[in-house]
C-alpha cells in the first residue's frame, strides 16, 4: 500500500484485539510484538505531524523516507517504531 499521510489497521470488533505485528526489512524479521490494542496506525513523515503524534510517535523531518509504526491504545511499553519505507511489513490482527 502506498500512502502519503497514514493507514489505520483495527479489528473489527468495538474491543481491543490481540495484535501481532512483525517486521521485516529485506526479508528479515527485524521485530515482533504482540500485544493488545485497539488497532495499529502506519504513517509517512508528512503524516506524521497529527494523528502519529497523539500516540506519541516521533515527530520526522518531512524530507525523510521512512514509516512510522504507532500502537493506537497499546500499553506503556509498545515500542514505536521508525523505518526505511523500503521496509516490507506484515501485520495480523485477531480477536
Amino acid at each position: 500500500v502506498t500512502a502519503f499521510n497514514e493507514i489505520f489497521l483495527r479489528s473489527d470488533s468495538d474491543q481491543a484485539a490481540l495484535v501481532n505485528l512483525t517486521r521485516r526489512f529485506n526479508g528479515a524479521s527485524i521485530a515482533e510484538d504482540r500485544i493488545h490494542c485497539d488497532g495499529i496506525m502506519v504513517s509517512t513523515a508528512k503524516g506524521s505531524s497529527g494523528w502519529n503524534r497523539s500516540y506519541h510517535g516521533p515527530m520526522r523531518s518531512l524530507d525523510e523516507n521512512v514509516m512510522i509504526i504507532n500502537g493506537i491504545g497499546a500499553p506503556a511499553g509498545f515500542r514505536n517504531g521508525v523505518y526505511d519505507a523500503a521496509a516490507a511489513l506484515t501485520i495480523a490482527i485477531t480477536n
